[in-house]
């Protein structure tokens, strides 16, 4: 009896799925790229087909594969969903907060900000004043929250690391549960001038190509003060 067979179909599920995950990580298997059949990664990996249709059923929950009946598997075009998925459920089931999620999105803006200064164009640059150049005293919540997001997502999109990217995509579908939350108490508190000015200090220190500027502007607009805290926590 072989080793993998000893150790049972959860380890020789798991083969299969470091097989895949390998794979795309090598570079073998890219977006939209169809898999071996079951027959073929059975085997080639010495498992039974059994133990290779348990993993596609769990690359495919993970939303990693998707499935065309009559067709095969193929890797998913949106790989982005299946790190939405995993890193929000951990953040509910681990208690997560507010301040958990500002500080990393300080974190990461900060850093965008920086790769921004570094390899943006000068035009690409100044496209962020339209961004910036909204009615901040509409008193439609849904309004405000998509230009600020507008305006942060555009950060973002300037920086070349991809990782940073995903990252940021993750945090955003997180955030999106508090930042009408924030935008209400602005509202609330009639200091809709604050966000537009947190916005022109970004801009500025970006047009200005200060690394430093840009790091305290963002620290500055997403930090909050104990009055929001309180408002946000009733």
């Amino acid at each position: 009896m072989n080793k993998l067979s000893e150790l049972g179909s959860n380890a020789a599920s798991e083969t299969v799925l470091d097989y895949v995950e390998n794979a795309i990580i090598s570079g073998k298997l890219r977006k939209g790229d169809k898999l071996p059949t079951e027959r073929s990664m059975a085997e080639s990996l010495n498992v039974s087909r059994s133990s290779v249709r348990e993993a596609i059923k769990a690359l495919e929950t993970m939303g990693i594969i998707s499935s065309i009946q009559g067709s095969g598997n193929y890797i998913a075009r949106s790989l982005e969903n299946s790190v939405d998925r995993a890193v929000c459920a951990l953040f509910a089931l681990n208690d997560g907060t507010l301040a958990n999620i500002l500080q990393l999105r300080i974190i990461l803006e900060a850093e965008a900000c920086r790769e921004a200064i570094k390899y943006a164009s000068d035009e690409r640059l100044n496209e962020l004043k339209e961004l910036v150049d909204y009615d901040y005293d509409n008193f439609s919540l849904d309004y405000l929250d998509q230009h600020d997001r507008e305006f942060h997502f555009a950060i973002v999109s300037l920086c070349k690391n991809t990782l940073i990217k995903y990252l940021y995509n993750t945090l955003v579908y997180l955030m999106d549960i508090y930042r009408k939350k924030v935008l209400q108490a602005t509202l609330d508190k009639n200091e809709n001038h604050l966000t537009k000015a947190g916005h022109i200090m970004i801009l500025n220190a970006l047009i200005n190509r200060d690394p430093i500027a840009a790091e305290g502007a963002i620290r500055a607009h997403l930090s909050l003060t104990e009055d929001y805290q309180d408002l946000l926590s009733e």
